[in-house]
């Protein structure tokens, strides 16, 4: 570890703003793409709470050009493997890579580092919780595959088929009425965009893309959401929606889909490789969305709006609009509420 970075983690453990753990689901929106840079942490931005989840008491900074870093409640000082963190751009084709819990490096598709709002998700559950959130980190470098789950090695939880394929058992979130989430994760590349092809009973296919078009190996991060209520809760806490078709006809798949309260969802095609999907109440004010493409070839879906209950998407494959299959997972203003637990 460079002393650059072993300066960003002092700073960080030193700029805490409260204990460890304190809360166990943290989002936010970073509207402002161009913070001063500052590594001390004194100009850092604090979300709107508007876009935000109760609690979390969040800020961001930009530490260099596409170069974001995060202070907020939850983050341990250091690297966690009991957690898992998405950063995905928002309102652009930027492409960015979660090196650490607290920091995300973004490029353009030309591999040039690139300023981007973003959409920040940082989660951890209980082990009896796994059917409504399964995670994980697969590193890939000095090895065979691993899989890291609430803290420990899974052996045998990851297994690698070809080139940047991956089979993860992640665990029962991921199955029917159900979202799973991936980003690369991974301080040994830039530029790589890893994706689920798909998921049945606890298991994902992952597949990890350079942006030049050839698969290649590298490490990523995924979450499973259900969109499933548990028995003490009136509604649930995720919801989730999965665009199956490529071309011209989207098709919401109704047994990967269900909005936490139990709305009508749907999606519709605006232009090509954009998309409207009426998700449920975590496309609005207080609530958070995230999105990940299925596609085989290497195309990258972003957010590009969302409010009023419904989110607007944007699929590119080489900086060229295409129309893809995607799946959606949107955290509601209830999750934001009850999550931190009493």
């Amino acid at each position: 570890m460079n002393l650059y970075i072993r300066l960003c983690i002092g700073l960080l453990a030193l700029n805490t703003v409260s204990l460890s753990h304190a809360i166990e689901v943290v989002f936010f929106w970073g509207n402002n793409a161009t913070p001063s840079i500052d590594i001390s942490g004194r100009d850092w931005v604090t979300p709107s709470p508007t876009y935000m989840s109760a609690a979390a008491n969040a800020r961001y900074g930009r530490l260099g050009a596409g170069d974001y870093a995060f202070d907020h409640v939850a983050i341990p000082d250091g690297e966690s493997l009991s957690a898992v963190v998405l950063m995905k751009p928002y309102g652009s084709d930027a492409l960015c890579n979660v090196r650490y819990v607290y920091e995300t490096l973004c490029y353009n598709r030309f591999g040039n580092r690139q300023n981007t709002r973003f959409l920040y998700f940082w989660a951890t559950a209980k082990e009896d919780e796994a059917d409504l959130l399964s995670y994980g980190r697969v590193g890939v470098h000095g090895g065979l595959p691993a899989l890291y789950q609430f803290g420990t090695y899974q052996e045998g939880g990851v297994s690698q088929i070809a080139t940047g394929l991956y089979d993860v058992y992640l665990g029962e979130a991921a199955t029917t009425e159900s979202s799973v989430q991936v980003q690369q994760s991974d301080v040994h590349g830039s530029n790589i965009n890893c994706n689920p092809l798909w998921w049945y009973a606890g298991r994902v296919r992952v597949q990890c893309n350079h942006r030049f078009g050839y698969p290649v190996d590298s490490g990523f991060r995924l979450i499973a959401a259900s969109g499933r209520k548990r028995a003490n809760h009136n509604r649930a806490l995720f919801d989730v929606a999965t665009q199956r078709l490529y071309g011209s006809r989207p098709r919401l798949d109704n047994s990967f889909s269900q909005a936490s309260d139990n709305s009508l969802q749907s999606v519709t095609r605006t232009r090509l490789g954009h998309y409207r999907v009426k998700l449920g109440p975590s496309a609005s004010t207080e609530g958070h969305v995230q999105v990940t493409s299925m596609d085989y070839n290497g195309a990258e879906c972003h957010v590009v709006g969302f409010g009023s209950g419904y989110a607007n998407i944007a699929c590119t494959r080489n900086g060229v609009n295409v129309d893809v299959p995607f799946t959606m997972m949107g955290a509601t203003p209830l999750t934001g509420t009850i999550y931190p637990r009493p």
